[in-house]
C-alpha cells in the first residue's frame, strides 16, 4: 500500500504542479502560465480535485485486495467464505462503477475549478471524499476482513444499508453538480426558479432515487437472510442495482425534454446510448427480480 501511495503521489505531484507553472526541470524552476478557459465553458477536470480523489479510490480497491487475501488464507470451507467473497465481488463493482460515473460526469459541477473553501465547489469535493469513505466501509463490513481467523456469520443487511447510505449520497452529489451549478437556474421570479429547480432536480436524481427504493427493498427482505444461498442471491441484486443505475443515467435525456429543462447546461447535451446499455438495462431489471425471488425464496 505504501508504494501504491508513493506511486500516486510522484504521479500527480508532477501532474499538478506542471499545471499551476511550480514544475521543476533538470533542477531548474520553471513558470508556465495557467491554460486560458474562454468565457462560459468549462474546463475538462480540475487537477486538484481528480489527484486527490483518484488516490482515495485507488486506496479503497487497495482495501478489497488485501481482504480478499486474508480471505484466501483462512483455514475453513470454501462454502463459508463465499458469502465474503461475494460482498468483496460486490464492493469492487461498486469503486469500479463509480469511479466510471466520476471520470465520465457530464455534471457542470465537475468541471468548476476548486478556488476556495467557501464554495459549492469545494462541498463537492467533499461528497466525493465521503463517498469513498462510504466505499471502505461497504468494504469492511462484509464477513471477510483483516484480523479475523474466520469469516463472520452470513447477512446481506451490512451491504444493503451501506448502499442505502451511498445512493443517497448520490443524490446530494447531483443536486450540487447540477442544480447549484452555475448558470443552471436563469434568473426570474422566485417562483419561476423554484419551479425550474424542482424540475432539473427531478431529472438529476431521478436514477439515484429509483435505485434508492430497490435498495430498500432489498434491505426489507434481506432481514431473515441467513444462509449462502440467501445472501449470495441478494448481493447479486444488488449488484444488479449498481449496473442499472449506470445505464439509468441515459433516461435523463427524455425527462430532460418533457420537463423542458435542456437549456441547463447539465442536459444541454444528450448523453450517447449504445447498443449495450439499451439491452444491459432490462438485463439488469431481470436480474435483479430473479434474485429477490431467489432470496425471498430461501427465506421462506
Amino acid at each position: 500500500m505504501q508504494g501504491l501511495l508513493t506511486q500516486f503521489a510522484n504521479t500527480h505531484s508532477t501532474r499538478i504542479t506542471t499545471e499551476y507553472g511550480n514544475a521543476t526541470a533538470n533542477g531548474v524552476s520553471t513558470t508556465a502560465d495557467p491554460p486560458v478557459v474562454p468565457t462560459g465553458e468549462y474546463e475538462p477536470t480540475d487537477p486538484l480535485r481528480e489527484a486527490f480523489v483518484e488516490m482515495l479510490f485507488a486506496l479503497a480497491v487497495a482495501q478489497i485486495a488485501i481482504n480478499a487475501a486474508v480471505g484466501v488464507a483462512m483455514s475453513v470451507d470454501v462454502a463459508q467464505k463465499l458469502p465474503g467473497f461475494a460482498h468483496l465481488l460486490l464492493a469492487l463493482l461498486l469503486i469500479a462503477c463509480s469511479w466510471m460515473g466520476w471520470r465520465q460526469s457530464r455534471s457542470p459541477g465537475m468541471k468548476e475549478r476548486i478556488t476556495s473553501v467557501f464554495g459549492l465547489t469545494f462541498l463537492g469535493l467533499l461528497l466525493d471524499v465521503l463517498l469513498v469513505v462510504l466505499y471502505f466501509i461497504v468494504v469492511q463490513a462484509g464477513e471477510i476482513k483483516l484480523g479475523n481467523a474466520a469469516p463472520d456469520p452470513p447477512s446481506a443487511l451490512p451491504e444493503a444499508k451501506g448502499l442505502l447510505v451511498v445512493f443517497g449520497v448520490y443524490a446530494a452529489w447531483d443536486l450540487i453538480a447540477d442544480v447549484f451549478s452555475k448558470d443552471c437556474i436563469p434568473k426570474g421570479s422566485m417562483c419561476f426558479r423554484i419551479g425550474k429547480g424542482f424540475r432539473v432536480a427531478i431529472v438529476s436524481t431521478f436514477a439515484s432515487i429509483i435505485c434508492f427504493g430497490l435498495i430498500l427493498l432489498v434491505r426489507l427482505f434481506a432481514r431473515e437472510a441467513t444462509s449462502v444461498l440467501e445472501v449470495i442471491a441478494f448481493d447479486i441484486a444488488l449488484g444488479a442495482i449498481i449496473l442499472l443505475f449506470r445505464s439509468a443515467k441515459v433516461l435523463e435525456n427524455p425527462l430532460s425534454r418533457l420537463l423542458r429543462v435542456t437549456d441547463c447546461p447539465a442536459f444541454q447535451k444528450q448523453r450517447p446510448v449504445s447498443r449495450a446499455e439499451r439491452y444491459g438495462r432490462w438485463i439488469c431489471v431481470l436480474l435483479y427480480v430473479i434474485a429477490v425471488v431467489v432470496g425471498c425464496l430461501g427465506c421462506s
